[in-house]
């Protein structure tokens, strides 16, 4: 089976258009072919007629979003719901019609991973373009092609196939919410040595876009920069084993955050004060237990089990020097409403529905399962138990000062991180039963923190006694 998929954002315009020309392609086709259509959190009726089409037309089903989960997470969605193990997505406006969807299924079938249509292919016919549209599109795939030594002339079409388990992981590394999506896309296809083809197409431009097109270049001249800095610090690794996780863990000292805090480095000591006094400023008063997943060296568990000491606060970490260094400062400091356990944050070693707030501070960008590890902690937390997440925020000033750090301080680095941005947190908060109450950025854009309830009480997770 074929999985098409169609990402869709206030489109109402375009969306009648575009089911119509898909579902006649459908009623002339011999490819068993599905159709998703992804809506990504419209504020105009584009949900209201796909609904409205998907009852009269069974062979459409429409996923949805409340929160503008971007592109990636939109087609995240649709991936989630599909059958097929190829995936195909087009975009809304049809520039590249549906009846070209047998090229891409057949560069799969050939072998390949992944099949992208391209406007520069030189069998390609592309009309109505502008010709600053041309010269712009030109010029910014000459830059994709210098930065990235990437063999393919056109990464912007929105019109690709993926063997289905190829798109899934390719995903999980693509952090680009914006109109440089696709250049990620391919970008991360590559570093992960999949099979790319470029095809040949059939493009009309469609007019209809309120974008600017120089403002909309410089956006995307700025994200793939950034792209570049996070591979040239991170690469494309990631510890994904749990056993890999213990042992990086196991080799960091223990009292290492609790001497970044009071670190001679005026902005590393301002990072970790901002991120500790907004964590407490979120907190609600009265509480009988808090979790704190990731605990360190327990800087914000001790901080909590201070300002409220009728509060049982639980540390969980994975690093046995951070359990053996918090609990020795916790004694320390006479902090009898503390406990620290050594565990995994993809399986915590408490009862469900104990705790009323989890803390997940600077956590979920390290762990390969980051949906697991927030499922695990909805299983925790009571009914409406309030979680905050605190993370790196993808951005080009973020992207810069990692880069400069892996220069300055190598020896001080954690493990590969993945950057998260607010509409992908969003998407994992979404699957994991919680509901965004409130989000901000803070040290200069560079972190994001995130607010939110549990709303669902997560069922597939097993209790861990």
């Amino acid at each position: 089976m074929i999985s098409l998929i169609i990402p869709v954002c206030n489109e109402e315009r375009r969306i009648p258009r575009c089911l119509n020309r898909v579902s006649k392609f459908m009623e002339r086709s011999p490819l068993d072919l599905e159709v998703i259509l992804a809506e990504d959190g419209s504020t105009d009726r584009t949900l209201e007629i796909a609904t409205d089409f998907a009852k009269r037309n069974p062979w459409i089903r429409v996923v949805t979003s409340s929160t503008r989960l971007g592109k990636g997470g939109g087609i995240l969605n649709g991936v989630e719901s599909s059958h097929g193990n190829v995936v195909v997505y087009i975009d809304a406006d049809l520039s590249t019609t549906p009846e070209q969807i047998p090229s891409l299924v057949e560069a799969i079938q050939e072998g390949y991973d992944v099949a992208i249509g391209s406007r520069l292919h030189p069998r390609s016919y592309v009309t109505g373009a502008p010709r600053h549209r041309v010269l712009l599109g030109r010029i910014f795939n000459a830059v994709v092609r210098l930065l990235f030594r990437l063999r393919y002339f056109d990464t912007q079409v929105g019109f690709k196939a993926f063997k289905r388990e190829a798109l899934s992981k390719i995903l999980s590394y693509v952090n680009t919410d914006g109109f440089a999506f696709d250049v990620d896309l391919i970008v991360k296809a590559e570093k992960l040595r999949y099979k790319i083809k470029e095809i040949e197409i059939a493009w009309r431009y469609m007019p209809g876009s309120t974008v600017s097109p120089i403002g909309q270049a410089w956006k995307m001249f700025l994200d793939v920069l950034r792209i570049r800095l996070e591979l040239l610090s991170n690469g494309i690794a990631r510890l994904r084993s749990p056993m890999a996780y213990k042992r990086f863990y196991d080799s960091i000292r223990g009292d290492v955050y609790w001497k970044a805090e009071r670190s001679l480095f005026i902005a590393r000591r301002m990072w970790h004060k901002r991120r500790i006094d907004h964590v407490l400023a979120n907190l609600q008063k009265d509480l009988e237990r808090i979790v704190d997943v990731g605990s360190g060296s327990g800087i914000i568990m001790s901080r909590i089990a201070s300002a409220h000491p009728q509060t049982h606060v639980i540390g969980i970490d994975l690093g046995s020097d951070f359990v053996r260094f918090s609990s020795q400062k916790a004694k320390q400091l006479s902090l009898g409403n503390v406990d620290i356990i050594e565990a995994d944050g993809i399986r915590l070693p408490l009862r469900g529905n104990t705790a009323d707030a989890a803390i997940v501070s600077e956590v979920l960008e390290y762990v390969s399962n980051p949906i697991g590890m927030l499922a695990e902690v909805n299983r925790v937390l009571k009914p409406e138990g309030r979680l905050i997440v605190t993370t790196p925020f993808v951005s080009l000033r973020w992207a810069i000062i990692r880069f400069l750090w892996t220069k300055v301080r190598k020896d001080q680095l954690e493990s590969p991180h993945f950057p998260l941005n607010l509409s992908r947190l969003r998407y994992f908060l979404s699957k994991t039963g919680f509901q965004s109450i409130s989000s901000k950025l803070l040290n200069f854009g560079c972190m994001l923190t995130l607010t939110a309830t549990k709303t669902i009480p997560n069922t597939e997770t097993s209790l861990v006694d």
